[in-house]
C-alpha cells in the first residue's frame, strides 16, 4: 500500500508540461521578426543593385576602355580631351546616383518599413493566436502596451532602424512560456496537496 501511493504521488509530481510556444517554436517566431526587420535593408540593397547596373549600362564599358586605351598616346591633346570629358561623366553620373539614392533609398526604405510592418503585426497576431497566446488582450495591459511600442518606433524615421518587430516576438515568445511554466508550477503544488491530503478527488490534469 505504500508503494501505491509513492507511486501515486511520484507520478503527480511530474504532470506534463504543457508549453503553448516551444523553444524551438520560438526561435522559429523570432527568426521571422527578423526577416520582417531586414527586409526594408534587403529592398533599399535590390534597388542599389539595379541602379548601379543601369548606370553601368548607360556609361557604357566601351567608353571607359577606350578611355584607358589613350594613356599609351597621351601626347595627343584630343584624345586627352576626350579623356577627361568621358571621366567627367562618369564621375558627375556617380554623385547624381549617389544622390539620388539617398533620396529614393530613404523614400523605399519608409514604405517598405511601414508595408513590412503592417504584414508582419498581421501576421504574428494570427499565428500567435493560432498557438493560444493573445497578443492583443485587454487583460493584460503590458501586451497592448509593447505592441504599440514598438508600432510606434517602427513608423518613426530613424527610431525604425531599431529591430521593433524581433522584441515584440521575443517579448510575446518569452512570456508565454514563462506563464506555462509558471502555471505548470502551481498545477504540481495543488496535485501534491491533493494526494497528501488523502483525498481521493480527481486530480488536476495539465492544461
Amino acid at each position: 500500500m505504500p508503494r501505491v501511493a509513492q507511486r501515486e504521488e511520484q507520478q503527480v509530481e511530474s504532470p506534463p508540461l504543457h508549453m503553448r510556444v516551444s523553444k524551438s517554436y520560438g526561435r522559429m517566431m523570432i527568426a521571422v521578426g527578423i526577416f520582417f526587420d531586414l527586409l526594408p535593408f534587403l529592398s533599399v540593397l535590390l534597388m542599389l543593385i539595379f541602379v548601379m547596373m543601369g548606370v553601368a549600362t548607360l556609361i557604357g564599358l566601351d567608353s571607359i576602355k577606350s578611355c584607358a586605351s589613350v594613356s599609351e598616346k597621351w601626347w595627343r591633346i584630343g584624345d586627352g580631351i576626350r579623356c577627361g570629358w568621358m571621366l567627367g561623366k562618369v564621375f558627375v553620373t556617380g554623385a547624381a546616383t549617389i544622390g539620388s539614392l539617398v533620396i529614393m533609398g530613404s523614400t523605399l526604405y519608409s514604405i517598405v518599413s511601414w508595408i513590412s510592418t503592417a504584414i508582419a503585426y498581421t501576421l504574428f497576431t494570427v499565428w500567435f493566436w493560432v498557438k493560444g497566446v493573445r497578443i492583443w488582450s485587454f487583460s493584460r495591459a503590458s501586451r497592448i502596451l509593447v505592441n504599440m511600442m514598438t508600432i510606434i518606433i517602427e513608423m518613426i524615421p530613424l527610431l525604425d532602424l531599431l529591430p521593433g518587430t524581433t522584441v515584440m516576438v521575443w517579448r510575446h515568445v518569452k512570456v508565454s512560456q514563462t506563464e506555462d511554466k509558471a502555471k505548470h508550477k502551481a498545477l504540481v503544488k495543488k496535485s501534491l496537496r491533493v494526494v497528501r491530503g488523502g483525498g481521493r478527488r480527481a486530480l488536476p490534469k495539465a492544461a
